[in-house]
């Protein structure tokens, strides 16, 4: 595992896990990894949209996006918070904006350990 520089150094990403979810292929790695990256930003303002908006449905599919996209970067403390908003969302509670937060810090965190790996996977092989 790689670990992200955090105040509770859990494991951001699980590399291990990461590379079966992409089929041991550094080829889909960096395509999905890239997707991902770019992406997220775009996810997390549409959570934010939601929440902002007290829609449940809005804030549980959201959520749910989200929740899917770590689950394939292997991002285990990620998913927990993403999961915590989700199951909120479908239960029609209020979610604390210490929630995004506490997701927005750790997608921050999965965001440097991808950046690593790809910046690994384009260095040439020696």
């Amino acid at each position: 595992m790689i670990m992200a520089e955090g105040p509770d150094h859990r494991a951001a990403v699980d590399e291990a896990q990461l590379m079966l979810n992409m089929a041991g292929s550094r080829e889909i790695l960096a395509e999905a990894g890239q997707l991902f990256l770019d992406e997220v930003g775009v996810m997390v303002t549409s959570l934010r949209a939601a929440i902002s908006s007290t829609d449940p449905t809005r804030i549980e599919r959201a959520a749910h996006l989200i929740k899917g996209a770590l689950l394939s970067m292997a991002a285990r403390p990620a998913v927990e918070v993403a999961a915590a908003i989700e199951a909120a969302g479908r239960s029609g509670l209020f979610v604390a904006p210490g929630a995004l937060d506490a997701l927005e810090r750790e997608i921050g965190r999965v965001r440097v350990v991808l950046d690593e790996i790809l910046e690994r996977g384009r260095r040439p092989v020696a």
